[in-house]
């Protein structure tokens, strides 16, 4: 279920600021439970990348990769030549502790990414914004106020009021597989910690290959004092973790726990909505979809038309492929049903003799 929250409000801010605390690197980099292992040049990141890649197509396994002993002008050079890494890869760096965090981007983790780029887009289109209000999702490098430096997956920035890269992105979007979900986690510990809360949205998305399912959380910023003794004296924003959603492509019939995932439009506009303005929902049909994307397609789906309905039209909208289950939960029908579906609906080639 999805907790409430106060749009447009500072939850928890003070009336006089105290001195605010950046979250150790060591911590945000997780070094105690992922040892680095030295930087031994391009090259042999480019191997390494390329054998965890090979991994990561079949099996579920952690796609980060941690590197030590990485110099400002090493990790420079990285970023000048990545293209000789002939993978997309994703780029988090702590000068502090000479630390480079890499995450190898895959397919199936893009299709669900990009779902969620086609949906905000096309559902706050139809509401008239003005093109200065109207947001762009893109990959984009960040610097803490400590001097680290993280590539988002997809952030959302309104590229005519806010200078790029310069203000921080309204939200966030990143995605791996379930076996690195404690990194994935600190990442949005990463954004909402260093934007002192300026980031308003964190969606972290977890794809386990093995069971075919999808874990969607979404996180707002907390005001908060760090727990960790370690921490800098004062106080922080923290991630607080709002609504959890899991799609279970594996079950037959596909379900759905949780709530639909909900983008309020305040956070993301950054002002209340007006007339037919509204939240961005990703329904239960449409997480179906992005299952369906990457367990069915393997992160390359057909070309899909955006849906637009109101929830008391959400039956009639989800088509004949979605049933209720026993549990009371919405999914498809088995895949025996569809198959014999599409068979039935199949029209043969014509003879050509």
């Amino acid at each position: 279920m999805e907790r409430p929250s106060n749009l447009g409000q500072d939850e928890g801010l003070p009336l006089t600021e105290p001195k605010y605390a950046i979250l150790p690197s060591a911590d945000l980099a997780l070094v105690g439970k992922y040892p680095p292992e030295i930087y031994k040049g391009i090259h042999k990141l480019e191997e390494t990348i390329k054998s965890t890649f090979d991994t990561l197509e079949e099996h579920d396994i952690d796609q980060y990769l941690s590197l030590g002993c990485v110099s400002g002008q090493d990790f420079q050079h990285l970023v000048e030549n990545r293209q000789q890494l002939c993978y997309s890869v994703r780029f988090t760096y702590f000068p502090d502790i000479e630390t480079l965090i890499v995450k190898i981007a895959m397919p199936r983790q893009n299709a669900a990414r990009m779902a969620f780029r086609r949906e905000i887009t096309s559902q706050l289109r139809i509401m008239s914004l003005g093109i200065e209000e109207r947001p762009a999702l893109w990959p984009s490098l960040h610097i803490s106020p400590a001097g680290s430096m993280k590539e988002a997956d997809d952030s959302w920035s309104h590229p005519l009021m806010e200078p790029r890269n310069n203000d921080w992105p309204k939200i966030v979007i990143q995605s791996a597989v379930a076996e690195s979900m404690p990194r994935l986690r600190q990442e949005a510990s990463w954004w909402i910690n260093n934007s002192k809360g300026q980031v308003q949205i964190v969606i972290l998305i977890s794809v386990r290959k093995d069971s075919r399912s999808i874990v969607f959380e979404k996180y707002f910023p907390k005001f908060s004092v760090p727990s960790n003794p370690g921490a800098q004296p004062g106080t922080a924003y923290i991630p607080d973790l709002i609504s959890t959603t899991e799609v279970c492509y594996g079950d037959d019939p596909p379900t759905i726990r949780g709530p639909p995932v909900r983008l309020e439009f305040q956070r993301l506009v950054g002002r209340k909505p007006l007339l037919s303005e509204k939240d961005v929902i990703l329904w239960p049909e449409l997480l179906l979809e992005i299952a369906e994307d990457i367990f069915e397609y393997d992160g390359f789906p057909p070309l899909r038309l955006a849906r637009y309905k109101a929830p008391h039209m959400l039956s009639p909208h989800l088509g004949r492929d979605v049933v209720l289950s026993s549990n009371g939960f919405l999914g498809h029908r088995t895949r025996t049903e569809r198959i014999e579906k599409r068979q039935a609906l199949r029209i043969k080639p014509s003879s050509m003799g």
